[in-house]
């Protein structure tokens, strides 16, 4: 998660996997009380995604999905300043 830049959108990054079947990725967010996932985008075969939503009010995540549509289990981003 990019921190940098003091905006109210909310830009993640990372590396794409190196699975031969992988189809793309979702980003994921719930509200802070929340204990399961409530909102989910489909990004696609990208390694980088900003979303609308302030990092200050929800918690994100990123999973990979593969060819046959199975989801992997969702990662936590970190903060990232450059």
């Amino acid at each position: 998660m990019r921190t940098a830049n003091l905006t109210n959108d909310t830009e993640l990054v990372w590396e794409r996997g190196p699975e031969p079947d992988l189809a793309g990725y979702e980003v994921v967010w719930r509200e802070t009380t929340d204990s399961d996932w409530t909102h989910r985008i489909d990004v696609g075969d990208v390694t980088t995604a900003v979303i609308d939503l302030s990092k200050d009010n929800v918690f994100f995540g990123v999973r990979a999905i593969d060819a046959d549509g199975h989801r992997s289990p969702v990662t936590f981003p970190r903060p990232q300043r450059d």
